[in-house]
């Protein structure tokens, strides 16, 4: 009974949506604006339509983006939850042995049915239902850890995403990031490809990740300065 990644990666977005938590972070995102001035706001969506990089200003500075696809697609948590499925490899390795053995004393008390006592019969029987009980038990306490700990991952992530939101937002000069959804449940009925940020807001996660991690030194030092946004809960 292996899990394929396929089943973690949809497993970890079911219990991630299934979190009080982080339904309470996801219906913060659903729309955050960021109020800017009345009579500043045009001179800044101006500016900076001609100096910010990689992704060109739309009218009124409202974009889209799908917060949960972002979060599942940033490194971090790529690199998370492919640690997470290593290491619980090894359990479902022990699963698929244990179910196979339950085939195999299956298919030798069918075999032999007609050569085994009453007595020896319900003696198989028992040890079937052992094994069989030992298999639910483990495998629902794999699924059960597997989607805590991918849970735990996924608002960790999402809670350092959110953060990073606030600041790209503002040097972007966004008026408005609204949750697009996906195309199975949208949140909004139509926005344009191109006022979609997913992608490039994943792209500077990861930038800005990585130039934190190489940043720090090889021993903690009491002076160092951390960054708030890759050390927040």
């Amino acid at each position: 009974m292996i899990f394929p990644p396929s089943f973690l990666r949809a497993t970890a977005k079911r219990s991630s949506d299934r979190s009080p938590r982080n339904e309470a972070l996801m219906q913060q995102v659903r729309v955050f604006v960021f109020v800017l001035a009345s009579l500043s706001i045009g001179r800044a969506l101006e500016a900076q339509a001609g100096t910010v990089p990689g992704h060109a200003l739309p009218a009124a500075g409202i974009v889209t983006l799908s917060f949960n696809s972002a979060v599942l697609g940033t490194a971090e948590a790529q690199r998370d939850l492919d640690s997470l499925q290593k290491k619980l490899t090894p359990r479902q390795q022990q699963l698929q042995k244990l179910s196979d053995a339950l085939e195999a004393d299956k298919k030798q008390l069918t075999d032999r049915s007609s050569k085994l006592t009453d007595t020896e019969k319900a003696q198989s029987i028992s040890n079937i239902n052992l094994k069989d009980k030992q298999l639910q038990r483990e495998a629902d306490n794999l699924k059960s850890d597997f989607e805590t700990e991918s849970q735990q991952i996924y608002q960790r992530v999402a809670q350092r995403l959110y953060a990073f939101l606030q600041k790209y937002a503002q040097q972007h000069a966004y008026a408005a990031i609204l949750e697009r959804g996906s195309d199975a449940a949208p949140v909004i009925w139509y926005a344009a490809d191109n006022l979609d940020i997913t992608e490039e807001v994943v792209k500077a996660y990861d930038h800005q990740s990585d130039a934190a991690t190489t940043s720090l030194p090889d021993k903690p030092s009491a002076d160092r300065t951390q960054s708030p946004i890759a050390n927040k809960p």
